[in-house]
């Protein structure tokens, strides 16, 4: 492997150890900003956006520590460095899908929550005998729930079936060869082919000289 390419694989290398950490750091920094700005806790969007740069850094690390992982593979180097790197990715990408996971359902949650309304809560209402209802009944769905509590939810979902697809298949890209390394290959096949024939071709001729002197005795 060339200077190039070995730079190429410590870079990588580098990445995918540095980059869950840095997009944990842009995360975190980023929500804290936005506290500082709002006084509030953190809205539910704002929350879907620091996950959007959690499951990108994580995507990001394990698609370079799987280039290195190959490169590696394909120069003979020792392997437990990339493999270090990919399988920190790895579980990260678990731990944050299953997070976003817990998030998505818990906000499915209370948005159902906000359909219930409760008779007797806040306003007085009787029935045509004069008895107040008890119980609950199905509040209007409204534009507000819909953005507020039901879109949130089913964004989080999105995300996390599309990080997880992303993990897997950056995680299992196998190595695919240039056109020169094809050549390469061939090069080496079609050179294998002739020593095997010129092999065959002087066994025959030994045998054949074999037989011969055999023959004169």
């Amino acid at each position: 492997m060339s200077k190039s390419a070995n730079a190429i694989a410590r870079r990588n290398l580098g990445l995918g150890y540095s980059l869950p950490i840095i997009g944990g750091a842009i995360a975190l920094i980023f929500g804290l900003i936005v506290i500082d700005v709002a006084g509030s806790i953190l809205d539910i969007w704002i929350w879907i956006i620091i996950q959007v740069i959690l499951g990108a850094s994580l995507v990001w690390g394990t698609r370079v520590s799987t280039k290195a992982h190959n490169q590696a593979i394909s120069s003979n180097k020792k392997l437990g460095a990339t493999k270090g790197a990919r399988n920190l990715n790895f579980v990260l990408g678990i731990i944050w899908s299953g997070v976003v996971t817990i998030m998505a359902f818990v906000n499915l949650g209370d948005a159902v929550g906000k359909l219930r309304g409760y008779h007797g809560v806040g306003i007085s209402v009787k029935d045509a005998q004069g008895r107040t209802p008890t119980g609950f009944y199905i509040k209007p769905y409204t534009v507000d729930i819909f953005f507020g509590a039901f879109l949130p939810a089913f964004v989080l979902l999105l995300i996390v079936l599309s990080g997880i697809f992303l993990l897997m298949s950056e995680r299992n890209t196998e190595k695919f060869l240039t056109l020169a390394e094809m050549r390469q290959e061939w090069d080496k096949y079609r050179e294998l082919v002739k020593d095997q024939k010129a092999k065959r071709t002087s066994v025959q001729v030994g045998k054949s000289e074999t037989a011969e002197t055999g023959t004169k005795e």
